[in-house]
């Protein structure tokens, strides 16, 4: 009874209320989507841009986005901006590449910074691994056919493929273990020590 009291209070707290268009606080963000993708939003506020139109003496100017790698510097897309709150998305592949951007103001060809994004790292279009990975491997042993997890190359018994597979023999081989009856890593690990 109290939860839908409550709940009821919060949903009528939010009726007819939309979200706002901004929060007057200068900013610029960009943020991976995945390894072709990255989605921009900003704001910038008249007080920001009013200041620096001033500094550089000039009445008004166009706003833009410019997108660069970080480490080399080099400009990999821009765009115009029309207003001084939005959001964009944009089509890099970057995959394991740092990316920066900067909204500035464009005047006679000349670019002059307002605001800069922290450095975001694209992640990888690639999984992780060398490629033949071996997740679950099907093992007959004298108690009956048996899963056991395959990432070879490991070392440790709970996690190697190859370790517990030829444990798993080796418990069945000395217990004469039949069908019905599991043997967990634990126990493995308990049996070889």
């Amino acid at each position: 009874m109290m939860e839908q009291k409550v709940r009821k209070e919060s949903e009528n707290s939010l009726e007819g209320k939309d979200l706002p268009k901004g929060y007057n606080i200068d900013t610029i963000v960009i943020m991976p989507v995945n390894a072709d993708m990255s989605f921009v939003y900003w704001e910038i506020t008249d007080k920001l841009l009013n200041g620096r139109l001033r500094e550089l003496n000039i009445g008004s100017a166009e706003l833009m986005i410019k997108v660069f790698g970080r480490d080399s510097r080099k400009e990999v897309c821009s765009f115009e901006v029309k207003a001084r709150v939005g959001k964009n998305y944009i089509r890099y592949p970057a995959s394991f590449k740092p990316l920066v951007a900067e909204i500035g103001i464009l005047n006679n060809g000349e670019f002059a910074g307002l605001l800069r994004t922290r450095t975001a790292l694209v992640p990888s279009s690639e999984t992780a691994g060398t490629g033949g990975e071996v997740w679950m491997e099907k093992t007959k042993g004298p108690g009956g056919t048996v899963w056991v997890s395959g990432s070879e190359g490991a070392r440790d018994i709970s996690s190697s493929g190859i370790a517990e597979k030829t444990a798993l023999r080796n418990y069945y081989e000395e217990s004469g273990a039949g069908r019905g009856i599991s043997a967990s890593s634990e126990t493995l690990r308990t049996k070889n020590s």
